[in-house]
């Protein structure tokens, strides 16, 4: 084990980050760098595990972090040990959500990991070793440990073992942990409401000498102290504590909730004077952070331009992430949507399927519909409900029973843009259709809608390679794209639609203009030739979507952009400017494709057809572009939220220096 720097070597720390605190990472990077490979200092090594981890000064890279961080952890470091147990902790639990054995292997080296970092103190690493044992003993993993009820038992108490000894270093997680295990009486401890409601008050409690982020106190404390005074009817009492949840900004768990309630109290007048603008400034803050039932009370403020400007648009896009996330109330009013049909901006198809299955959800939950503010509410959901299912088939309903016994909650992960072809293929990128992990891992959606239309064959294929995929729509689009096979030439006009930004822009579509600026893509692309560079501006969200010639043809498929980064000149920062450098596939990358696929029906010209304006391709292309919507599964039980110890906890890093 190394010995503790000297003095005169820690300045050479406080080089690196202090470069890392002004944002100087490529400095930084190279302070650190010197130290871990040439003295073997875990420190250093440390250091660049938590900037490969986070994409500080180099791109983001797992693996590398994982490499560097064990380094220093085989040395003892703590910070290391800790971080390193956090990410095969979220390794593994991503891995078993999806089904994969592999997270068994990753919980246990977690578990090794904040065990031994446990041993050496420090809080953070305590109440991650809590949360280990708990996700073991929960999901009876302990494979080497052996899985006997007996062995359960162990797991159990060192949770509240370790919760205990980060408690009494009054680390506000450990203390709200204690206080749940004690109110309930769980892991084999004794019921104790006036030690769990004492836990509880500690850990809400504002404290200045708290570490940094839980100097305000715990928020998941205070939202539960302030459900307790609401649920005994001192709105005003409960009222302070959702403010004080609400308002914090580097919490994940817990703000989201106390907005909600915050913004009900608004709406209600309960324990505030009632003000529905304010209710729904805390709406929109609790939608930001996907919670679903404030985007649902949000939906109804902007459908009746309430507290809100009018926004029709904004109402159903809100609705309808609130009724995928399971929200009843929204998923009947998004049955009647497609029920009835919506046009303009608004527009949701008119599809007696898609009433029938959103209809079906919405009437098992009757008890959320009684809660609704019209008392009529769930009656009339229910009699909408069997009117369009009389329009349906005997198979039809029974498909849409499967569908509907096989439902989960789902959370909008990525967007981007596809095309109709022919009637039922529509052309996106494979990065489109698929999502990627922390860790490099792709997986493809769990469903997948082009705007709110439901893709029944979700893909007919895709190859990660050349970044295309196709989807099959069974709704026989009547506007399709026609293709121009005329390479592309320097310095011609060319213009991209799609649907960029859709977290913040219309889904009427968004256009731009420019011109080829090269033949080929990027020199570190193993295809260079399969792209050409353009100059239309180009947004996450436009993937998939194409690049049209002067008479509205396709020429080619929009993939990606290189965007603008920071390098530092000098003690300056200056920004390296790349919104024009963005990249398109081919026409004959992408017939190569349709065949391969066995597609056809699409229409192809050889001629440089007469040029339209602007205005006139932008319509024209609005009439078979589409945006394509990914939704994962939402987990079945909430992520663990594992203590990191970054750079900028210095205090962590310094009071931890002497065990090297």
């Amino acid at each position: 084990m190394q010995n503790s720097p000297t003095v005169e070597e820690f300045s050479n720390y406080d080089a690196g980050i202090a470069a890392y605190e002004r944002g100087h990472y490529e400095m930084a990077m190279y302070d650190f760098e010197q130290r871990a490979v040439v003295r073997n200092d875990p420190v250093a090594q440390f250091c660049l595990g938590f900037m490969y981890k986070h994409g500080l000064g180099v791109p983001p890279d797992p693996r590398r972090a994982i490499e560097w961080y064990t380094k220093a952890a085989k040395q003892g470091y703590m910070p290391a040990q800790n971080d390193l147990g956090v990410i095969y902790g979220r390794i593994g639990e991503q891995a078993l959500l999806l089904g994969e054995e592999s997270g068994i292997e990753m919980l246990i080296k977690a578990l090794k990991w904040f065990h031994d970092a446990g041993n050496q103190g420090n809080p953070a690493a305590q109440f991650n070793a809590a949360l280990m044992c708990r996700l073991t003993a929960t999901l009876s993993l302990a494979v080497s440990f052996s899985t006997n009820p007996t062995k359960t038992g162990e797991f159990h108490h060192l949770v509240v073992s370790w919760n205990e000894k980060a408690a009494s270093q009054n680390y506000p997680p450990a203390q709200y942990e204690l206080a749940t295990i004690y109110r309930t009486g769980s892991l084999g401890t004794t019921k104790d409401a006036k030690r769990a409601l004492e836990l509880l008050t500690k850990a809400a409690t504002p404290n200045p000498n708290a570490a940094l982020r839980y100097k305000n106190g715990y928020p998941l404390a205070q939202h539960d102290l302030a459900t307790m005074y609401a649920r005994d009817g001192n709105f005003t009492e409960a009222v302070k504590w959702y403010q004080m949840a609400a308002i914090q900004v580097v919490a994940a768990r817990g703000v989201a909730e106390s907005q909600f309630h915050l913004g009900l109290a608004y709406h209600k007048g309960d324990g505030v004077n009632q003000d529905i603008k304010e209710a729904a400034k805390w709406y929109q803050m609790a939608a930001d952070r996907g919670y679903p039932s404030a985007q649902n009370s949000l939906s109804v403020l902007y459908s009746e331009g309430t507290g809100v400007p009018y926004n029709p648009e904004m109402a159903s896009r809100l609705a309808f992430q609130a009724a995928q996330q399971g929200n009843a109330i929204a998923q009947a009013n998004i049955g009647k949507a497609f029920a009835e049909g919506l046009e303009g901006l608004d527009a949701i198809p008119q599809d007696d399927v898609e009433a029938y299955y959103w209809y079906s959800l919405a009437i098992k939950d009757k008890a959320s519909l009684d809660k609704a503010q019209d008392p009529n509410f769930a009656t009339e959901a229910s009699e909408a409900f069997e009117t369009v299912g009389h329009k349906l088939t005997k198979d039809q309903k029974n498909a849409i029973r499967k569908r509907v016994n096989e439902w989960k909650p789902r959370i909008l992960y990525g967007s981007g843009t596809g095309f109709y072809i022919n009637k039922t293929h529509v052309l996106t990128n494979a990065h489109v259709v698929r999502w990627e992990d922390d860790y490099g891992t792709e997986h493809e959606f769990n469903e997948v809608r082009l705007g709110f239309r439901y893709v029944k064959e979700k893909l007919s294929s895709a190859d990660s390679e050349i970044d295309l995929a196709l989807l099959i729509d069974s709704s026989q689009n009547t506007e399709t794209a026609t293709f121009r096979s005329h390479p592309v030439d320097l310095g011609e006009e060319i213009a991209v639609f799609g649907y960029p930004l859709s977290s913040v822009l219309s889904y009427r579509g968004n256009g731009t203009s420019g011109r080829v600026s090269g033949l080929t893509s990027t020199i570190d692309d193993l295809q260079p030739d399969n792209r050409f560079q353009h100059t239309a501006p180009t947004q996450k969200g436009n993937s998939g979507g194409p690049v049209l010639n002067t008479a509205g043809n396709v020429i080619g498929v929009v993939v990606s952009a290189l965007n603008p980064f920071l390098r530092w000149k000098g003690d300056q920062i200056r920004i390296e400017d790349r919104q024009n450098v963005n990249f398109a596939i081919k026409f004959n990358i992408i017939k190569e494709f349709l065949e391969k696929n066995n597609v056809t029906g699409y229409a192809v010209t050889e001629n440089l057809s007469n040029p339209i304006n602007l205005k006139e391709i932008y319509v024209k292309a609005e009439k078979f572009t589409v945006p394509v919507l990914g939704f994962v599964n939402k987990p079945e039980m909430e992520p663990l939220q594992f203590e990191e110890i970054g750079i900028d906890r210095l205090e962590l890093v310094r009071d931890t220096s002497h065990n090297n």
